[in-house]
């Protein structure tokens, strides 16, 4: 069970409960028929917010990479959509699978933290929830994402944060306080981070901000309100 608790003097969320490492998200990925994998990873072909972001920066053609790709349900989205995509994911079990039921992804195993590619590779660079799970921080992973975006290039960066229910929720002490717990591998699972925190880390390393969005905000919804977790939960299933 995921339990959260708010650490003041980083203002952000820990959750707690589950080790989120590649041995965890290759049973996550794994637990589901080659049938299964197939059809999830085709079936939302025109995924709205990943190609309208996208197609608004980069041309069709464009090297992008998602850094964290899972099955590489995105990796394929932008592979039908005439984009040169690639995907890369620490879960070795896992990329095998795809690899065998989706060969024609160029879907890989490997650290985002130490990517196997040359400086300026991409166009672009995905990265959908994924720098939170880092109990450590992303800043390795930020260094990069820098090094293979090209000049003039894009990241898309997406990532669990304080929203305004949080932040309330926060202020008026309705959260557990991290104050002296120890923060274990074997027992961290995310951060909800906050937005600002995230934003002067890249700004200060050579990123510049060009757009910020919100996005999934009924699913941070769900997840803060117990009364609507159940029946909400069937929707929000990955």
């Amino acid at each position: 069970m995921i339990s959260k608790y708010y650490d003041r003097n980083n203002h952000r969320l820990v959750f707690l409960g589950k080790k989120s490492d590649s041995e965890y998200w290759n049973a996550h990925w794994l637990q589901h028929s080659d049938d299964d994998i197939v059809l999830n990873v085709k079936k939302n072909t025109e995924s709205k917010f990943l190609l309208k972001y996208t197609r608004r920066y980069l041309s069709n053609g464009s090297a992008i990479l998602e850094g964290g790709c899972g099955w590489g349900q995105n990796v394929y989205t932008l592979h039908q959509n005439g984009f040169k995509a690639y995907g890369v994911d620490y879960t070795y079990d896992n990329i095998l699978k795809i690899n065998s039921v989706l060969p024609e992804l160029m879907i890989t195993h490997g650290d985002i933290r130490q990517l196997d590619f040359d400086d300026g590779s991409f166009h672009g660079y995905w990265s959908w929830g994924v720098i939170e799970h880092y109990m450590d921080g992303y800043d390795s992973i930020r260094t990069e994402m820098f090094r293979v975006i090209q000049n003039h290039g894009y990241l898309f960066l997406t990532v669990p944060t304080m929203s305004l229910l949080r932040e309330t929720k926060a202020y008026l002490g309705l959260y557990n306080e991290l104050h002296d717990i120890e923060l274990k591998q074997e027992d961290f699972f995310q951060y909800a981070l906050s937005h600002n925190s995230v934003i002067n880390n890249f700004t200060n390393n050579g990123f510049i901000l060009v757009k910020q969005v919100n996005f999934a905000g009924i699913k941070g919804l769900k997840d803060e309100i117990k009364i609507i977790q159940s029946p909400m939960q069937k929707i929000f299933i990955s």
